[in-house]
């Protein structure tokens, strides 16, 4: 259980800003099933140059979520929302407002040794984004995943997304009423790490995926990278390490300037 406030006060009309919150983790008694539940309220007061006083605008957010946490299987229900004038940038950063999450995720694991394998799980996850205001549509998103420990301590994994739908996309056309359009896209991801165990270790990361096609002019927007990372331990105190990446991003779309219609 937590229970939290911050505020910035500042002189001379400028803004004020306060966030209150709280939430608790339950569990039951086995351990077997929990719930997470938070709420916070923002307030800023701002200097209304109309009659000189101090306005405030209240912002809201929460999150609820049901999960079972043991056993081979084990899935998770969450919900979340924020209100478009949630705004707690003066004590931290919040880069999206002014939505509503759904998320649904289902796992199945495999804790004991088998064939060249010490643990392996796979699992599902499902999405569904949409405006706070509005409660239009933003996104869907359907993924999955894949990962494995062999017995030489050797780790792979694999994960993969689409957003079949497309998303509407509120924040990089930077004017408020208007929405930047993103065609149905995929992502797939490969990691492999060596056993870390060694002196010396690595990893790697294969990453690609494209849009749907855009237009008959522009085409599709592939992209790819990789990441490297590798890892000496010098000693049992000191480890000296290093991550290498490259990518490529064809035929991104997205803000450039504003136009004489904003």
């Amino acid at each position: 259980v937590f229970l939290i406030n911050t505020n910035v006060y500042r002189n001379q009309g400028y803004r004020i800003s306060n966030v209150i919150g709280g939430g608790a983790d339950l569990n039951n008694k086995k351990n077997t099933y929990g719930l997470t539940t938070s709420a916070f309220v923002t307030n800023v007061f701002q200097v209304d140059t109309s009659d000189n006083q101090y306005k405030n605008t209240p912002g809201y957010f929460y999150r609820l979520g049901f999960m079972k946490t043991s056993g081979k299987l084990q899935f998770f229900v969450e919900s979340t929302a924020m209100s478009p004038t949630y705004d707690n940038n003066d004590m931290g950063i919040t880069f999206q407002t002014n939505y509503v999450t759904t998320e649904l995720g289902i796992d199945y694991n495999k804790f004991d040794a088998f064939r060249r394998f010490l643990n392996a799980s796979m699992g599902m996850n499902f999405s569904h984004t949409m405006n706070y205001t509005t409660h239009g549509l933003n996104q869907i998103e359907i993924g999955g995943s894949a990962n494995a420990t062999f017995k030489s301590f050797e780790k792979i994994s694999f994960r993969i997304n689409t957003s079949p739908l497309g998303e509407m996309d509120y924040y990089e056309p930077r004017t408020p009423g208007r929405f930047f359009w993103r065609t149905p896209n995929m992502y797939s991801r490969f990691n492999y790490n060596s056993d870390y165990r060694k002196k010396f270790t690595y990893s790697f990361t294969l990453w690609g995926g494209s849009t749907a096609l855009v237009s008959e002019s522009i085409g599709y927007n592939p992209f790819f990278g990789l990441d490297l990372g590798p890892k000496f331990r010098i000693t049992d105190k000191l480890t000296a390490s290093t991550s290498l990446s490259y990518g490529e991003d064809i035929g991104d779309r997205g803000y450039v300037n504003d136009d004489t219609n904003g």
